[in-house]
């Protein structure tokens, strides 16, 4: 009949809507006091609305008014429609990291997108990633190290008689004795061995190293001169070797005989990366520096004396420059070149110079490794003076030789005994000091390591409290560290590593033996 006889309504909850509606309205009155991106964009992909910051970022990508959104942001309000929610993504826009959080407004028909800078915050983790990551690396080098730093010590004790007693037996066969050939190689092999164990304790950096004085130039320049570096051109004829030397180069404060072992190391490495040929160019150069161009880690900011290794060899892809320097990393094939441990040594070396290094490398374009020393001035020490002649070696000074080991205290005995001097041994500093009691001795041979009881620094001391200017040496297995220093600041002379030959331990005691005799010599004589 016409009449109303009831009504039906549907209610819908649009205060979500309406609340964004009124948030992207009032964003939109204020387009340049807000830096963050904000956009509206319909279910086509069609472009409604970009306050400023937004405008910037579209156009950066090549965007024109009234068209579409660029064709991947398309990607993103298909995601959206599937995934029935909010979707979030990251764009880098002129060096800048954005998240767009792409939102759709229920029953309107479009979407929103809210985005916020997060350069700083990425940067921010990228950093602290790579701090772990340096941090792993440096923890797993400092476990190697302490291994390799206890496997040396046990070889080096091992192959002490190898070494030493080669020499011994050459003396006694005559020129043309059909053994004189075998003994030699074996020597050689046993030095060539030991020369491996000092890699294995230049990787554990026992201690610290001894600095001095230390021209990079000379450094490079006589390692080109080596009788090494010749043979291994001669073996590569088809690369070429350039040196662009640094002409006024700044002090560097560093262990001459160490950094040779960096360049002979880089050098090797960068001629073996050159299979077919190719230049192999060291520079030496001196600049201030506040980061490293490869960025490979953060530097403190100076001074710094710089030497580049560059080669155009097979290159270093990415994955392996993050683990090059670990020992035994290699693509070599196994035992073709060197023992493995190169670029790890050069490792602990820079590290143990406050250095750092760069790696510069692509694959099939060649590798520049860059090393910065912290430009550092010292003063000049005078070196100790030791016996070159080795036939001025021999003696007839009593000598005490105190070492836990019994081969090499025979090892000693015989060496130092068949130059003339008497021996005397000792297996610790309890039967040392019970001998000094009774014997008078011009030196002592003193091991460092003791497996019990108190170790050569203490029993050095005890010996000084008997005996106030007893000389000695010290030998030792490991390498010269603060305990070796403290003990040469008691009194102690030169430091002789083991394993040893006749003629470096005998020039070590006839050395400290001349010293001693000159300070007597020079004492004043006292009225009667």
């Amino acid at each position: 009949n016409g009449k109303v006889i009831g009504l039906l309504g549907i209610a819908r909850d649009i205060t979500e809507r309406k609340r964004a509606e009124e948030e992207v309205e009032s964003l939109a009155k204020f387009p340049a006091e807000n830096p963050n991106p904000v956009m509206r964009i319909d279910q086509n992909g069609i472009l409604l609305y970009a306050n400023n910051a937004a405008d910037k970022i579209l156009k950066s990508f090549g965007f024109e008014s009234g068209k579409s959104v660029l064709p991947e942001w398309g990607d993103y309000v298909a995601r959206v429609r599937n995934e029935d929610g909010p979707v979030e993504v990251e764009i880098t826009c002129q060096s800048k990291i954005y998240s767009l959080l792409f939102t759709p407004i229920r029953g309107a028909g479009y979407l929103n997108v809210y985005g916020i800078d997060v350069t700083e915050h990425r940067r921010a983790e990228a950093q602290r990633l790579e701090m772990k990551k340096q941090l792993v690396h440096a923890e797993r080098m400092e476990s190697l190290a302490v291994l390799a730093g206890g496997v040396a010590h046990d070889l080096n004790n091992v192959l002490g008689p190898l070494v030493g007693y080669p020499d011994l037996i050459l003396k006694k066969l005559p020129p043309d004795h059909p053994a004189v050939r075998i003994v030699g190689i074996l020597g050689k092999s046993a030095r060539d061995a030991a020369d491996i164990i000092q890699d294995l304790l230049t990787l554990a950096r026992r201690g610290r190293l001894e600095f001095s004085p230390v021209n990079l130039n000379d450094v490079v320049q006589d390692f080109i001169d080596s009788a090494t570096f010749l043979q291994l051109t001669a073996n590569h004829s088809d690369v070429n070797v350039k040196t662009n030397l640094d002409s006024e180069p700044a002090g560097l404060a560093g262990s001459a005989h160490h950094l040779s072992k960096v360049i002979m190391n880089l050098i090797i490495n960068a001629v073996d990366a050159m299979p077919e040929g190719g230049t192999l160019t060291v520079e030496t150069s001196h600049e201030y520096l506040e980061r490293l161009p490869g960025g490979y880690a953060d530097i403190v900011p100076g001074e710094y004396t710089v030497v580049s290794v560059r080669d155009t060899g097979i290159g270093i892809s990415k994955g392996d420059r993050q683990k090059i320097f670990e020992p035994y990393y290699s693509k070599k094939k196994m035992g073709a070149s060197g023992s493995g441990l190169g670029l790890a040594i050069v490792y602990g070396i820079v590290r143990d110079h406050n250095g750092y290094y760069d790696v510069l490398s692509e694959p099939g374009k060649g590798t520049d490794f860059v090393l910065y020393f912290p430009v550092m001035e010292v003063p000049d020490r005078p070196d100790v003076t030791m016996v070159d002649d080795i036939n001025d070696i021999s003696g007839t000074e009593r000598i005490l030789i105190i070492d836990d080991n019994p081969d090499q205290r025979a090892l000693a005995g015989h060496l130092l005994g068949n130059l003339g001097y008497p021996i005397y041994e000792a297996a610790d500093g309890s039967e040392a000091l019970e001998i000094l009691r009774r014997e008078v001795f011009d030196l002592i041979v003193l091991d460092m390591v003791f497996e019990d009881g108190p170790d050569g620094l203490d029993i050095y001391r005890s010996i000084r409290d008997l005996i106030p200017d007893q000389k000695a040496i010290i030998v030792s297995g490991h390498t010269a560290d603060d305990r070796v220093r403290e003990t040469q600041a008691l009194g102690a002379g030169a430091f002789v590593r083991k394993p040893f030959t006749q003629q470096t331990l005998g020039r070590a005691v006839r050395a400290e033996l001349n010293l001693s005799n000159a300070a007597i010599a020079n004492q004043p004589a006292t009225a009667e």
